[in-house]
């Protein structure tokens, strides 16, 4: 067994700080004992002796060891069954929805992105937003929607795929595939049919799905990725599946028709006719035209850089976007253009090359214009006929998520978490939604909005880079006070049980005073509250630590050999009642209660549209009126962070005695754990926020008390 070092003092230290400092503190002891663990598990003397001595309390103490062991059994398998995921109900839907059909990418041929012909108007408002309840389940979502009736199709990163209601994003039901999901779900005759995997896999499935329900009808196994968007056509379902090629299936069955392998595909394929055109990109890039009956090739049109976008038909011609580079990053050397063809065999009927780098979305067509983004920062709309530019949006930042059209309108996401609309006409900007600043839980700057949106019933729906689902619709279109928070509920018994008890009383304390936010410190003072015993007992053992330090320091002087100073420390240990493992434990019983808190209050939608001083909305980061956003971090300046690393600098100035770092060196390692707190929980929530700040709050004031009385208790004990 290991020594504490040498002059530490244990100070009671609020909330999480308390753990993470009484860990480094033990850290020695820690690795010590792994060390001496180490030893025993790979030495078989340590065996012979432990078997030994555990047959022989079992045979001295039968009823202790047999109540131990029921104990032990029952508690992991109180745990084992309180993890186990849980899955809820699936409605069914109506007949009309069913009925319903999204057949391909963006929903047609010519990649509009439309349900029907209604816009969104001039003016939007957040209608819902739907996120996870888990937070570990949250994931980017560059799936593109589908929408068929008042239905929701979506997948994301966390290899889920969502069914959401239309009107208010509550989640319908949730199908988890085996890996992530960048394919676009697409719906026809009442089944849904989407991909699985990226880049890197190889053992990826097409799925074919019971749109009332989200259970399995069948599963195609391939060995590569399947990111290609289907298609289903005339009873079949054709889709790219990386190295493998491109594969016809019977959409009924999921019966294997025929295989194109020379090429590799991620794009979704287009069905015209006879015939299926598709991109193809690596060893082979090219624009392939295969016969849809039998797969054999009917042209090839190679290419200096991939084709990774789904092509689009706009009456008798095709188009599609060609570029290096991918999702993350530029090439070197950038190239970019739209080919315009003829899909008979594959002539260029004209190109457009004045884009600065890679088209890596699908090309949008509707009334003679031909609209897309580039890597370059631009959305562009030719004229379809000639391919002569129309006009140009600049948005300085990357555009991978391809446009929809409805009436005069042109809806795109970028890499900066905008959404932006512009006129179809003349490119101007008719409005523009900001989700850059909406992180749930940790930032991320890889990515905005690469989900493509799709258009219904005057909502227009988008996956976004940081876990959430959007729907916006026309300001005062409904009479919603505010716009809703939907999430699937948490997958396991634990969380579910955590949420309907923490949340429930957060509830009840908004009711009492009328304010989340003081339901939010009431709730921090409430916990603290709870922990007092455990918070009581750690501060008695860290006075009798204290008292302690002289002794542990003459015993560091006057023993040299390791082997005799640690004997010494072990019996002065006895001596005084301390018990060096049973501290780390209090320490230990806490944190998997502040996690199940972090997550309940970082996951609820309680806190959606409520205010709190200058806060306008608990559920996101709180924004300050009047103060500049940083441009650097796409992010505006928040508060609350800012008062949570002053907090923690006040405390660190606050301790004071032996074992603490001295002088300069102790006040800058307490400002680099400050600064990185506050980097590190920047965009949390301001309801998380604030708890924990009340947490700090509280915590301090019952160190200074319990602290005192502990030692007062101690001197008087001894």
């Amino acid at each position: 067994m290991g020594t504490f070092p040498t002059g530490s003092v244990f100070a009671v230290v609020p909330s999480l700080l308390g753990p993470l400092q009484t860990l480094l503190l033990m850290l020695p002891l820690i690795v010590m004992g792994c060390t001496l663990a180490a030893r025993s598990l790979t030495s078989l003397m340590a065996w012979r002796a432990g078997v030994a001595h555990l047959f022989g309390e079992i045979r001295s103490r039968p009823i202790k060891c047999g109540s131990y062991f029921v104990i032990v059994l029952a508690v992991s398998g109180l745990l084992w069954w309180s993890l186990q995921p849980v899955q809820g109900s699936m409605p069914a839907l109506d007949i009309a929805v069913a009925n319903g059909n999204w057949p391909t990418f963006h929903g047609n041929a010519a990649r509009t992105g439309k349900a029907d012909s209604t816009g969104v108007g001039v003016d939007v408002e957040l209608l819902w937003k739907f996120r996870d309840a888990s937070i570990l389940d949250r994931g980017p979502f560059a799936s593109s929607p589908a929408v068929v009736g008042n239905r929701v199709l979506i997948g994301g990163d966390s290899r889920k795929l969502y069914c959401l209601n239309l009107e208010d994003g509550a989640p319908q039901w949730t199908f988890t595939a085996g890996h992530p999901i960048f394919s676009s779900p697409v719906v026809s005759a009442g089944r849904v049919y989407v991909g699985e995997g990226l880049h890197y896999t190889s053992d990826a499935k097409l799925y074919c799905l019971d749109l009332s329900n989200g259970t399995v009808v069948w599963d195609f196994q391939t060995s590569s990725h399947t990111e290609s968007t289907p298609t289903v056509v005339d009873g079949r379902v054709y889709f790219g599946a990386g190295d493998d090629g491109l594969y016809c299936l019977d959409a009924v069955t999921g019966r294997l028709q025929w295989q194109f392998a020379d090429a590799h595909v991620d794009g979704g394929p287009l069905v015209h006719g006879s015939r299926v055109f598709f991109g193809s990109g690596y060893t082979t890039k090219a624009v392939i035209c295969v016969d849809a009956g039998t797969g054999r090739l009917v042209w090839k049109k190679d290419l200096p850089v991939p084709a990774w976008g789904a092509p689009a038909l706009w009456g008798d011609t095709i188009y599609v976007g060609i570029g290096n580079g991918n999702f993350q990053r530029s090439d070197e050397k950038p190239q970019g253009a739209v080919l315009c063809l003829d899909p008979d065999i594959g002539r260029e009927i004209w190109r457009f090359g004045g884009v600065k780098d890679g088209v890596l979305t699908s090309i949008a067509v509707a009334e003679n214009r031909a609209v897309f983004g580039g890597r370059d920062g631009a959305c562009y709309a030719l004229d379809a006929s000639t391919g002569s530019l129309v006009w140009r949006h600049d948005v300085e930042t990357p555009i991978v998520s391809s446009p929809a059209i409805v009436g005069t309108q042109v809806l795109f996401g970028a890499d900066d978490g905008w959404l932006y609309c512009v006129d179809l006409n003349d490119g101007h900007e008719v409005w523009a939604h900001d989700t850059s600043d909406d992180l749930l839980l940790f930032g991320t700057a890889d990515g905005g909005i690469r989900s493509s949106p799709a258009v219904a019933a005057g909502k227009v729906v988008f996956g976004a880079s940081n876990g959430n689902v959007y729907c916006l619709e026309s300001r005062g279109a409904t009479k919603v006070a505010q716009a809703a928070i939907a999430q699937a509920q948490h997958n396991t018994r634990l969380m579910r049980a955590a949420d309907y008890v923490g949340v429930g009383f957060i509830k009840q304390l908004a009711w009492a005073t009328g304010s989340f936010g003081w339901a939010i410190i009431l709730a921090a003072l409430a916990l603290k509250l709870v922990l007092l015993p455990i918070d009581w007992k750690q501060s008695r053992e860290q006075a009798r630590f204290q008292q302690l330090q002289p002794e542990l320091e003459r015993l560091q002087r006057d023993y040299v050999d390791y082997r005799i100073h640690r004997f010494e420390v072990r019996r002065l240990y006895r001596h005084s009642g301390i018990n060096a493992f049973e501290a780390l434990g209090l320490v230990l019983v806490q944190i998997p209660l502040f996690i199940i808190v972090l997550l309940v209050i970082q996951s609820t939608p309680v806190f959606a549209g409520e205010s709190f001083l200058w806060i306008s909305d608990l559920s996101v980061a709180d924004r300050a009126a009047g103060l500049p956003s940083i441009a650097s971090l796409r992010s505006e300046i928040h508060v609350l962070p800012l008062v949570l690393v002053a907090s923690v600098w006040f405390y660190s100035m606050s301790l004071r005695g032996p074992g603490n770092l001295p002088g300069l060196l102790g006040q800058l390692v307490w400002l680099l754990i400050a600064i990185g707190l506050g980097a590190l929980t920047y965009r949390w929530s301001a309801a998380l926020h604030l708890f924990f700040i009340s947490l700090l709050g509280v915590g301090m004031a019952e160190s200074w008390l319990l602290l005192g009385r502990a030692r007062r208790a101690t001197a008087m004990s001894t």
